[in-house]
């Protein structure tokens, strides 16, 4: 049994085509768990009135993906043998869980396998496959694809995962210090500290329903997640990095950045919110 596991937040339209992609996969043995996020549109009755077989799981108050994941687990930790962690906004292909299987039991050590992920508005065009975040800088980055739909071991998740539940039951839960941004490259690094590979299915493709940004407007997204970039990039490097004083000695180039770009777009906001994130990170780190 595959339990897919999709947190949501006001996604009523997009969460019920996601469904929908689902439902034609190939593969058969699953069950379908949202857990919504308190949301404020018509999530909860358009799921029971458009799916009344998928399970909807509610939180009381907008906890984030971390929380919604956690709950999922929680509940079905003992009734499955493999979790698919989805993102609303996205839609599978119906060989995209078979493929994710097949790689995550080419090896009993493999604990989780990953897709790739592709833009729903041009399907050919990929976003991300296999990405890390450096233990050195902190720095995010994606790397170069091998040119074959041949899986090959990796360092990190990315967004999207399926990953055994026996392996899930030895790392735990989501970190919830995170709440949203870097809790997937924690999880990431938990698996591999346990002892287990992960395994990155090119082959595997997941769409996402974002848009593709030019320079410009990729950086003013950016500013606009400037408190949890700041605080969770410090965080996941307090809790990883074996070289943490490297990271806070270069950690100067971002603040000098963030500031650059934040006076060039007169986002005054974005550049305090960085520098309280940068402060509550840091206060984190010190105590822990």
């Amino acid at each position: 049994m595959l339990t897919i596991i999709i947190p949501t937040y006001n996604r009523a339209k997009d969460v019920l085509a996601l469904i929908d992609s689902i439902k034609k996969s190939d593969y058969y043995d699953f069950r379908v768990v949202v857990v919504d996020d308190c949301s404020s549109d018509n999530t909860l009755a358009a799921i029971k009135n458009s799916y009344p077989d998928v399970l909807v799981l509610s939180n009381q108050k907008n906890l984030g993906a971390s929380a919604s994941r956690n709950l999922g687990i929680k509940k079905f930790i003992k009734e499955t043998n493999y979790f698919l962690f989805l993102d609303s906004d996205e839609i599978i292909e119906p060989d995209t869980i078979s493929l994710l299987l097949k790689a995550a039991n080419k090896d009993e050590q493999i604990a989780a396998a990953t897709p790739s992920v592709y833009y729903f508005d041009e399907p050919t065009k990929k976003q991300y496959g296999e990405v890390d975040v450096g233990l050195l800088t902190g720095w995010n980055y994606s790397k170069a694809d091998k040119k074959t739909d041949k899986p090959w071991l990796v360092k990190s998740c990315g967004g999207n995962f399926l990953i055994k539940a026996g392996a899930v039951k030895k790392v735990g839960l989501f970190d919830e210090v995170f709440h949203t941004f870097y809790e997937d490259a924690d999880y990431s690094l938990r698996v591999i500290k346990a002892g287990y590979k992960i395994i990155y299915a090119p082959a595997a493709k997941v769409f996402h329903k974002t848009p593709i940004l030019n320079k410009k407007a990729a950086t003013k997204k950016w500013l606009g997640h400037a408190y949890l970039t700041a605080r969770n990039k410090i965080i996941f490097m307090r809790k990883h990095s074996l070289c943490f004083l490297i990271f806070v000695l270069f950690y100067p180039v971002y603040l000098i950045l963030y500031t650059f770009r934040s006076l060039q777009f007169c986002d005054p906001r974005a550049l305090k919110e960085f520098y309280r994130g940068t402060k509550d990170g840091f206060k984190w780190a010190i105590k822990n």
